[in-house]
């Protein structure tokens, strides 16, 4: 949920702005971005599940 500001990803052609609710299916990889004439973006991001790749790499890393 965007809070303030706006923000999109390089790979993607839309912007996300005040009030919008972004939806990323698993597996999704990006870049985020904030306009340059934008001073301020707060955006609440919220990951759901499990993630069993980084598991995977902090599992080897403990090892």
């Amino acid at each position: 949920m965007v809070l303030k500001g706006r923000w999109g990803y390089l790979e993607h052609d839309w912007e996300a702005f005040e009030g919008s609710y972004v939806f990323e299916p698993p597996g999704e990889t990006h870049t985020l971005y904030v306009p340059e004439d934008v001073e301020e973006m707060i955006t609440y991001f919220q990951v759901n599940g499990v993630m069993y790749k980084w598991r995977h790499v902090l599992l080897r890393s403990v090892r």
